[in-house]
């Protein structure tokens, strides 16, 4: 049979392939469905083998992997063979119970009543397995304790993990018990468990409150580089940082923690980094008295920006026309419109896998990029800037599609009623003392108005509000560099052959 490097494939999850993993013999091997979990254990690993140099003593050697790389029946014995044999115990954090990986399960088991290596499997959902259990070469009680620490998650019960196996090694009992990790809080990095008045001791007096709520599962993982890098851009920014991280905005439990935090904190901007939405699209979602909206984010007026942590690498994302792929846009883009939040940029995306010194395992995590950090840092100080400018005083533009150049397609929407949302939000906007001038009596009145003025259909015959001289633009123009400017003109033309241009000025369709 044709053994495949798991170098040479890739990703080869739920492959057709027999692959081998290339892992040596090591005392303690640890098999996860999770990649968050496994460069976790790979950094405690890290962490265990420095606390073992600093008392002069040599580390355990701890061999972590994906078993979906093992869904071939071949792999899974060669991986018996090559590294299991010879270690002291196996451990097998099995999520959706042994008939996941059922001949991994029977042969690991299989080779530990035959005076092998025992093996404990593991629950990976945090709910008790009673056959996980039975299969188990420890008690349960051992096995629950076990548990506990990856279902806490973080890097502290990592290395408690790491402890307690060293112990059923050793026949010892010093590992520290797990330590459960809130539904939601606040985090800062190098902190223990912060809380709001020690995290304003820092702030900069009367600067605005820049709150990043985050998924807990980046906590639980350590994966924490983009949002360590919206901390540091927000604080350059001028803003006070306040970073949060939760099970779910959905969670009944986590999400009235993050409400109550916003709400004493009174944040004046959110830059949410968790996906999908609150709202529900099949059915119209109710706003309880008192809030904005739907979820956490209600309790106050600030404005939520949407940022995407892509599961795509940057390179990937760099070399496609499309950038993010279709998953990231339903989750990141789409979804998150329904509780209108504001797209911003991606901020943080996947490194291609390496295999770790220590595990030998292929690890994963999130990158931060850190110019496109800043950007979103700059804009939401500049949301939150706005929020503080009385009513009368902005300048607010609704800008409405106009494709194809039809007048036909003005304000177009597929499954969207377009001009009756504009009007209503106009309508509240008035309402709350935006100087709109005379308000269009209906969506009706609103696209007759619009078609009275300039539009992507023309400008002849209607009157126009606003116009740009050519002068004008072409000053703004010229200082575009060189290759763009080339580029606009081979596919635009030059600005004075531009449709909407009389000779003298572009007419713009706006009203």
């Amino acid at each position: 049979m044709h053994l495949l490097r798991v170098e040479e494939g890739g990703a080869l999850y739920d492959s057709d392939e027999a692959v081998d993993l290339g892992q040596p013999s090591g005392d303690i091997i640890i098999l996860t469905s999770a990649d968050t979990e496994v460069s976790l254990l790979s950094n405690a690993v890290a962490t265990l083998h420095d606390e073992g140099r600093a008392r002069g003593q040599d580390g355990l050697q701890v061999r972590v992997a994906n078993y979906l790389s093992l869904s071939h029946p071949f792999s899974v014995d060669q991986y018996i063979a090559n590294t299991i044999t010879g270690s002291k115990l196996v451990v097998v954090r099995l999520l959706g119970g042994s008939a996941y990986w059922s001949y991994g399960v029977q042969q690991l088991r299989a080779q530990a009543d035959s005076g092998g290596v025992p093996v404990i499997f593991l629950a990976g959902d945090a709910r008790p397995d009673p056959e996980l259990d039975y299969l188990s070469s420890f008690d349960t009680d051992t096995c629950r304790l076990l548990s506990g620490y990856l279902d806490a998650g973080g890097p502290d019960n990592a290395l408690g993990f790491l402890h307690a196996l060293r112990d059923l090694i050793d026949g010892t009992a010093l590992a520290a018990p797990p330590r459960p990790l809130l539904r939601a809080g606040i985090y800062w990095p190098g902190r223990d468990m912060p809380d709001l008045p020690s995290l304003a001791d820092d702030w900069v007096e009367g600067a605005p409150v820049a709150a990043i709520v985050f998924y807990r599962a980046l906590l639980q993982a350590g994966d924490l580089a983009p949002v360590d890098a919206m901390i540091k851009a927000c604080a350059d920014a001028g803003l006070n940082p306040l970073p949060l991280f939760s099970a779910s905005l959905k969670d009944g439990d986590a999400a009235p923690i993050i409400a109550a935090l916003l709400a004493e904190a009174k944040a004046d901007v959110i830059l949410n980094m968790t996906s999908f939405a609150v709202s529900d699209p099949a059915a119209a979602s109710e706003v309880m008295p008192g809030l904005a909206s739907v979820g956490p984010f209600g309790v106050g007026d600030a404005p939520v920006l949407q940022l995407v942590l892509s599961a795509s690498r940057v390179e990937d994302w760099t070399g496609s026309a499309a950038g993010l792929t279709a998953r990231d846009l339903a989750m990141n883009v789409a979804l998150p419109e329904l509780d209108g939040r504001l797209l911003t940029r991606a901020v943080g995306f996947k490194r291609p896998p390496r295999r770790d010194p220590l595990t030998h395992a292929m690890t994963t995590a999130y990158d931060a990029v850190p110019d496109r950090a800043a950007y979103v840092a700059s804009l939401a100080s500049a949301w939150a800037r706005l929020r503080q400018i009385d009513s009368h005083k902005a300048r607010v533009a609704l800008v409405m599609a106009n494709y194809p150049n039809r007048d036909g397609r003005l304000a177009n929407g597929v499954g969207l009623d377009t001009p009756a949302s504009v009007h209503s939000a106009m309508t509240a906007m008035a309402a709350a003392g935006y100087q709109l001038g005379k308000l269009p009596q209906d969506s009706h009145a609103l696209i007759a108005d619009l078609r009275a003025g300039p539009t992507n259909e023309g400008w002849k015959g209607r009157g126009c509000d606003a116009a740009m001289s050519l002068e004008s633009y072409r000053k703004v123009f010229d200082r575009l560099p060189d290759e763009l400017r080339a580029s606009i003109v081979e596919r635009w033309g030059a600005p004075a052959d531009d449709p909407m241009c009389d000779g003298s000025a572009i007419r713009l369709p706006l009203r």
